[in-house]
This record gives structure tokens, sequence and C-alpha cells, in this order.
């Protein structure tokens, strides 16, 4: 048998850094996600700009319109923009962790994640204050406004689209 000496290329972090030009202009803007369930609008993190380059990139490839939410647990989690649509897809590159001391607030985004630097499109919104996740998993921006769409999302309720603001 021929044994691969080297990880498959989707278990390590292959794109680049960001350039500095790009993070203050990405942490600047607004996405709005129409839901089946109403509006939600979000701005990024000034500490997470490498989070927030990359879901741009998506938001401007379209890459979430149509995607679903796969997750719902009461008082934690809604999670979605998973290209399967059962928690184990991904866009085709990794994104590397951006702990900071950020708390896990209730309206607050985090990226998804199978263990260090393993985020790519999947996201959740946290349903309360999720504190046990601080230092664990990257929170790249909060909700401005639909925080009442955000209690009513369920499993199976669609992403119709993202743009940018």
């Amino acid at each position: 048998k021929d044994v691969q000496k080297q990880p498959p290329i989707n278990s390590k972090v292959t794109a680049s850094t960001p350039q500095i030009n790009q993070w203050k202009s990405s942490t600047e803007r607004k996405v709005l996600l129409q839901t089946t369930r109403g509006n939600i609008e979000i701005k990024f993190f000034e500490d997470t700009p490498i989070t927030a380059i990359r879901f741009l990139e998506l938001v401007q490839k379209n890459f979430y319109n149509g995607k679903n939410f796969h997750r719902e647990v009461p008082n934690f989690v809604v999670q979605g923009g998973d290209p399967r649509g059962d928690g184990f897809g991904g866009p085709g590159f990794l994104i590397r962790d951006e702990v900071s001391p950020r708390n896990h607030e209730r309206g607050t985004l985090g990226i998804a994640t199978s263990g260090k630097d393993t985020g790519g499109c999947q996201f959740f919104f946290n349903l309360a204050p999720n504190y046990h996740l601080n230092g664990r998993f990257t929170a790249f921006a909060e909700i401005t406004s639909g925080l009442d769409i955000m209690d009513r999302l369920e499993v199976g309720d669609k992403i119709i689209s993202a743009r940018i603001q």
C-alpha cells in the first residue's frame, strides 16, 4: 500500500493571511442576511479581521444564498452555512482561529470548528450568553438588527440571500 506522507490539503490552513489594508475595510462592513423568518443585520468585530474577510468573500460569491440552518439547540445556538446541510461541509479552505477576550454573548456570531484552526463557512448565533465558548471559538460579529428573527430560527429555515451593506 502506498501511504500518503503528507496530510490532505483540507486538514491545514492553506489560505494566505489577508493584507493589512483589507483588515480595516472588512470590519467596517455590515451584512444583511435575508432568512425565511426575516432579516438579520450583522457587523463585524475589529479584533477578528481574518474571519470577517473570509466571511465577506463567501458573501460576495453568493455562497450563503439558499443554505439552511441545520442545528438549533434552545438557549444555546442556531447554526448554519453548511453547503452539505448536515454540519460536516466546508468551503474548501480553513480559517485560523482568532480567539480574543471577547465574550460569546447573546446575539454574537461564532465560527463553528472541529478543532484548532478548522473554521470555514459554518457559523452560529449565540442565543444566550455562552461563556464556556470563550477562548475556544472565534466570536467575529454581532447582530445589530433582527435579534427577534434569530430567536425564531429553526432547523430547516434558510438564508435566502446574504448581501454586503
